[in-house]
């Protein structure tokens, strides 16, 4: 039902539009009137340094979905110079192609790909994506590329595919059903690569944009350097770089982009506060946004690493609309950050309007904290060796796998299955049930669930011996 109303709702305003003698939906090189653009100056700039070297003129493009606008930040003088308001919420915004991209979410079912003129400033185009949500967004040559959820997707089944969207007709000139979940497309001048999430490991899919093949990378899995679980990544010349899935690692992945080969593994930090989140390249440098506000450069020539770059807040993406342009932006700080790329400095903060209203979600399940308290249930004499954020295996002794469920019950329907001596990381908890200490894991098979710790007699779950305290 809530489908056909956005449904109802985005083609009453292509009838109005006709009606009223307005520009349709996609008229090209028209603006679509339910678009408002205030270019007023309004954020604030905070400098840190001096201008950097070559800054290039123009604008670099961010979104505020507290405020519903996109928001052009002057690169020179630091300020929002453009603000469009958006009807819907945005989600992501990207430029290339031509002209600067932003995706609107009406719902999980359909999104609204937006077009804005560089030259004007305004929205000429509203192109329909009814395929289900955007994941990512990226544009080169003559296409925008969407990668899509689709609708019936669940947390034991996700699916999905990618759109192509043709700049010069305004419209999607193909949908690809991909191999397994699209987590990112990322289109260059030179080709298309999706990365895709299926049961065990990732893979990589190329994409020709011209006749649509599909090509899978690696095409085999002939060593365990083959199977990787990737969460992000980005394209320099023929290399890809890749962060890692495990929310443990401080490692970036260099990967063969014709061949989908593991070249190199780096390692950039040395614990999980560490572990990378987001990565651009920008010319032969590779910037990385850690966990822990860090931003951090690689070289892609030798593989070195350059000193960490302390930013103000918790980092939500890396941001280029040139050769030496670079910058961090944060949605929970609603800021943007201006990044001397040459030499790893925090340049200015740019305020993007309005910070995110802060929600207190209550677990549905109990938890303690348990640091210091050995018993953590109440009626189970029990002592637990487990805090979240550590990692634990399942005991080796007796040599018996433990079960994850869906829910802290034993009744509850089983995700997965780990067996002795493999590594779950501890995320929640504990929940008390049915006189077992349980927690909420995610396994070593990239699945998510709870498992119980013991039932008051042995311990199935113990930490790794490396996280020992002992």
């Amino acid at each position: 039902m809530k489908r056909h109303q956005n449904l109802a709702i985005f083609f009453t305003l292509f009838f109005l539009s006709a009606c009223s003698g307005l520009p349709t939906l996609g008229s090209e090189g028209e603006v679509i009137p339910t678009r408002l653009v205030l270019p007023v100056p309004t954020a604030e700039v905070q400098n840190f340094s001096g201008n950097p070297a070559n800054t290039p003129p123009g604008l670099v493009w961010f979104f505020n979905p507290n405020e519903r606008t996109l928001l052009g930040v002057d690169e020179q003088t630091r300020v929002v110079s453009v603000k469009v308001l958006t009807t819907f919420n945005p989600q992501l915004i990207t430029s290339g192609a031509g002209a600067i991209w932003a995706v609107e979410k009406i719902d999980d079912t359909l999104s609204s790909l937006l077009r804005l003129d560089q030259q004007s400033k305004s929205v000429t185009d509203n192109i329909a994506i009814p395929y289900g949500k955007t994941t990512s967004l990226s544009a080169a040559g003559d296409y925008v590329w969407m990668s899509i959820e689709d609708p019936d997707s669940t947390p034991d089944q996700r699916k999905g595919g990618v759109v192509q969207v043709d700049v010069s007709s305004r419209t999607v000139f193909r949908y690809y059903r991909t191999s397994a979940f699209p987590l990112q497309v990322v289109a260059t001048d030179t080709g298309v690569w999706v990365l895709e999430q299926a049961r065990l490991n990732t893979f990589f899919e190329q994409i020709n944009p011209v006749n649509g093949q599909l090509t899978m990378l690696p095409e085999s899995i002939q060593t365990g350097a083959d199977l990787q679980l990737f969460s992000h990544f980005t394209v320099a010349s023929n290399a890809i770089w890749a962060l890692p899935s495990q929310t443990h690692a401080a490692y970036i992945f260099h990967v063969d982009a014709g061949s989908g080969k593991l070249l190199n593994k780096i390692k950039i930090g040395e614990t999980a506060a560490e572990h990378p989140l987001y990565v651009i390249a920008i010319g032969d440098q590779i910037f990385v946004a850690l966990a822990n506000n860090t931003l951090v450069r690689l070289s892609s020539d030798n593989n070195q690493l350059g000193s960490p770059l302390n930013l103000p807040a918790t980092i939500s993406g890396l941001v280029s609309s040139s050769a030496d342009s670079l910058w961090a932006w944060s949605y929970k700080a609603a800021s943007a950050y201006q990044i001397d790329s040459q030499n790893n400095l925090l340049l200015a903060s740019v305020s993007l309007g309005a910070t995110p209203v802060p929600t207190i979600t209550p677990s549905v399940y109990p938890t303690l904290a348990i640091i210091g308290v050995n018993k953590p249930c109440d009626g189970v004499d029990f002592e637990s060796d487990l805090k979240p954020g550590m990692r634990a295996i399942v005991n080796p002794d007796p040599p018996l796998p433990n079960r994850v469920r869906e829910k802290p019950s034993k009744t509850a329907a089983v995700v997965d299955v780990i067996n002795p001596g493999q590594w779950v990381e501890i995320l929640e908890g504990p929940a008390c049930s049915e006189n077992r200490v349980w927690w909420r894991v995610h396994t070593q098979n990239n699945l998510y669930g709870w498992t119980p710790e013991g039932d008051g007699i042995e311990h199935w779950i113990i930490p790794e011996p490396e996280n020992n305290p002992g």
